[in-house]
């Protein structure tokens, strides 16, 4: 269990590139991790990037202060996941096969474009990254060899959602009904901004018949 009390980021990276830039990137990752006893978790030593600009503002270069490694693996070619956190492999053969590295982890509060930045130009690797936390932060981006950023889709929460995870976020927005006190007000939200014409009329007229039901 963690000590602190931090909203925490999922992040979902999918690392593309050659066998040796993926085994650099293991490499890195085992050899930059702290194990912290008391939680648990694995932490990744943002300092040792050892960047001229990194000073006591790891926000601005990486985009959170510190970055907790979950898992770190990839596919063999055979449809087994190989984990290599706290593993660094003794070849390249399965990592040429496959050619994609899977990192997620957690970062407090916010999202980590600046570390992913990072890690594909000192590795020239590219990458697809999904973020959320909470009803704050939730998209994905696409980052090339040199580091910038291709593509930034959904940088709003119910945006994203809408198009990520259509069930999702009917489902989210169905769970909520019983904050609104009639359907015009429901009508109005900000839940139904971004939702898709199908899912809008569906969550309209399921939130018909919900408050037809509560107003009895």
């Amino acid at each position: 269990m963690r000590i602190d009390m931090a909203n925490y980021c999922y992040n979902h990276i999918i690392f593309d590139g050659t066998a040796e830039s993926l085994y650099g990137l293991i490499k890195f990752i085992n050899e930059s991790i702290k194990q912290h006893a008391h939680d648990d978790t694995s932490r990744l030593d943002l300092k040792r990037l050892s960047l001229s600009q990194v000073n006591d503002d790891l926000i601005a270069v990486f985009g959170a202060r510190n970055f907790e490694v979950c898992i770190l693996e990839y596919n063999s070619g055979e449809g087994n996941r190989v984990n290599v956190l706290h593993s660094i492999p003794t070849d390249t053969d399965s990592l040429a096969t496959c050619g994609q590295l899977i990192l997620t982890g957690e970062s407090p509060w916010l999202p980590i474009h600046g570390l992913i930045s990072i890690l594909c130009k000192k590795f020239s690797l590219r990458a697809e990254y999904d973020y959320e936390e909470g009803c704050n932060y939730l998209g994905r981006a696409f980052f090339n060899t040199d580091g910038s950023l291709r593509e930034r889709e959904y940088d709003n929460y119910w945006e994203a959602l809408a198009a990520l995870e259509p069930d999702r976020y009917q489902n989210t927005a169905m769970e909520d009904f019983e904050q609104f006190e009639d359907v015009a007000e429901f009508s109005d939200s900000e839940l139904l901004l971004y939702a898709p014409i199908a899912i809008k009329d569906k969550l309209l007229h399921d939130y018909e018949q919900y408050y037809s039901f509560v107003d009895r």
